[in-house]
C-alpha cells in the first residue's frame, strides 16, 4: 500500500481568499465513534515500530435535522491509540458536545480545547487530546458543508483549487515497485523515502528508489526524528549531490531546538511540522499558548507541514497559511 501526501503548486491570490461564511446554527443531537481495522499482508515497518494493521477512528456528529458530519482522528501509533481515542470521545468530548448549539465552529472547538487541555497536561497526553478535538472540528465542517450543499473548500475560499499535486509517501523496503511505477505513469513525480535504518542501508535504499523512479522521478527523505544534529550535518553533502528535494524531520526530539542552526547550514530544503502541536486558535507568535510547541523553533524550516487531524485543526492550518507565506516559506498540510 503506497501512501500519498499533498503538494499545492497553485499560487494563491490573497484578495480572493476569504474567511469562513457565517455558520448556520447546528444543534448536535447525536455522536458516534467507529474503530476500523484491516490486517496488512506485510507489516509496515518504521524506525519506531511495525504496523500490523491499518486502522482508523472515525466519528460522526448528527444535528436535530438529521444531517451528519464525519471526521477522522489520527491513530497510527502507538498501537493502542485507537482504544485511547475511543475513550477520549465517549468519556470526554461527546458528553460535552451532545445538546450544544454550534454557531461558530472555530470558537466552539477552542472552547472544547480550553476546557480540557489542562486535564490532558496532568497525564502528558496533549497530543491525543488534540487529535480527538481535530476530529470534532472536521465533523462540524463536514456537517456545515452538507447543510449548505457546498464542498468544505467553498467554506474557506471562493476559489478553492480544483487540483493539487500529490507525492508518494510511506516508502520503505521492501519496495512496492509495481505500485511506484504505476503512480509514476499517472503523473506522480515525487516519492518520499523513510530513512533511519543505518547509513549503509539508507544509502542503498536511496540508490534503489532512484533506479525505480528514473530520471523523471524526484526523491524526498523522511527521518522521523531519529538523527542527531551532527549526524544530520554529515549527510548534507550526500543529499545535495543525490538531488534530494527535501529532508523531513531529521532531528531527534532532544535536538529539535537546533533547527535554526541546522537551517543556516542545510544543503537541501528542510521540512517538519507534523509533530508540532498547534492547539485551536494558537498564534505562531505566542510560544507556549495552550500547549503550543510550534513556535519554539522560530519557523526555522523551508517547508511547514502542520498535520491536519493529528496536531492541527483544518481551519487553523488555513488561518496560519498567510503568516507562514509572508515569511517566504511554504505550508503543505500533512496527512497520513
Amino acid at each position: 500500500m503506497l501512501g500519498f501526501g499533498l503538494l499545492n503548486p497553485y499560487k494563491r491570490d490573497p484578495e480572493k481568499h476569504m474567511p469562513p461564511q457565517t455558520t448556520l446554527p447546528m444543534t448536535i443531537s447525536e455522536a458516534r465513534v467507529y474503530h476500523l481495522s484491516a490486517p496488512l499482508e506485510k507489516p509496515y515497518q518504521t524506525t519506531f515500530g511495525a504496523m500490523t494493521h491499518r486502522q482508523a477512528v472515525i466519528i460522526t456528529l448528527g444535528n436535530v435535522e438529521g444531517i451528519a458530519g464525519m471526521g477522522e482522528s489520527w491513530i497510527n501509533f502507538p498501537l493502542w491509540a485507537p482504544w485511547e481515542r475511543v475513550a477520549a470521545f465517549t468519556g470526554g468530548y461527546f458528553p460535552q458536545i451532545i445538546g450544544k448549539m454550534v454557531e461558530d465552529i472555530p470558537g466552539f472547538v477552542r472552547g472544547l480545547w480550553n476546557k480540557n487541555y489542562r486535564a490532558a497536561l496532568q497525564s502528558a497526553t496533549l497530543g491525543p487530546a488534540l487529535q480527538a478535538v481535530c476530529a470534532v472540528e472536521a465533523a462540524l465542517w463536514d456537517m456545515q458543508g452538507r447543510m449548505r450543499g457546498l464542498p468544505v473548500g467553498k467554506l474557506f475560499s471562493d476559489t478553492p483549487a480544483s487540483r493539487v499535486k500529490m507525492y508518494g509517501s510511506g516508502i520503505n523496503p521492501p519496495f512496492l515497485e509495481d505500485a511506484i511505477r504505476e503512480v509514476l505513469d499517472r503523473g506522480v513525480e515525487t516519492f518520499k523515502l523513510k530513512l533511519g535504518y543505518g547509513d549503509d542501508e539508507d544509502r542503498k535504499n536511496i540508490r534503489r528508489l532512484k533506479a525505480i523512479v528514473g530520471a523523471e522521478g524526484k526523491i524526498a527523505v523522511d527521518v522521523n526524528r531519529s538523527w542527531t544534529f551532527d549526524k544530520t550535518l554529515s549527510w548534507m553533502e550526500y543529499f545535495r549531490d543525490a538531488g534530494i528535494v527535501w529532508l523531513e524531520e531529521p532531528l531527534s526530539i532532544e535536538e529539535q531546538h537546533r533547527y535554526p542552526e541546522l537551517l543556516a547550514r542545510a544543503a537541501v530544503p528542510l521540512s517538519a511540522g507534523e509533530n508540532f502541536l498547534i492547539p485551536p486558535g494558537s498564534s505562531l507568535a505566542n510560544e507556549g499558548e495552550s500547549g503550543l510547541t510550534f513556535n519554539q523553533f522560530a519557523l526555522a524550516l523551508d517547508i511547514i507541514q502542520p498535520s491536519v487531524v493529528k496536531n492541527c485543526c483544518f481551519s487553523d492550518a488555513v488561518r496560519l497559511m498567510d503568516q507562514v507565506e509572508k515569511q517566504g516559506k511554504k505550508l503543505w498540510p500533512h496527512f497520513l
